[in-house]
């Protein structure tokens, strides 16, 4: 969780800070080549690559914004389902028993998964 907290911190930071201005300023700046360059088979073919790039780009960062979506909301969804799973243990525990086992019939099946204990017992 730690490791992916910090993923999407980090993502979160770059799409609304550097990442995110640059990708903006890039596709403003190619936005601008018609005013200065036209007229060419060049300028015309040199305007469809700006626009083709800033499609590439803007797709580009839309994915990112939905890795940082999903990882933000697994993160949520992950802490949410961890504590009611630990409210749930810690309100149902019982000390002498757990899944209506006592402590020896716990110790019994521990036992047969370590491949020891009486297998001819039932629980």
């Amino acid at each position: 969780m730690e490791a992916l907290s910090r993923i999407a911190t980090t993502l979160g930071e770059e799409l609304e800070g550097r990442l995110g201005d640059q990708a903006s300023a890039q596709t403003a700046r190619f936005g601008e080549v018609p005013n200065h360059w036209n007229g060419s088979p060049a300028a015309t073919s040199a305007q469809q690559f700006f626009t083709d790039t800033t499609t590439r780009l803007t797709a580009g960062i839309d994915a990112l914004r939905a890795v940082h979506t999903a990882a933000t909301t697994a993160i949520a969804q992950i802490d949410a389902a961890v504590r009611n799973k630990a409210d749930t243990s810690k309100n149902e525990f019982d000390a002498t028993a757990a899944a209506n086992k006592t402590p020896e019939q716990i110790d019994w099946i521990v036992d047969l998964a370590q491949g020891q204990g009486d297998t001819g017992q039932s629980v």
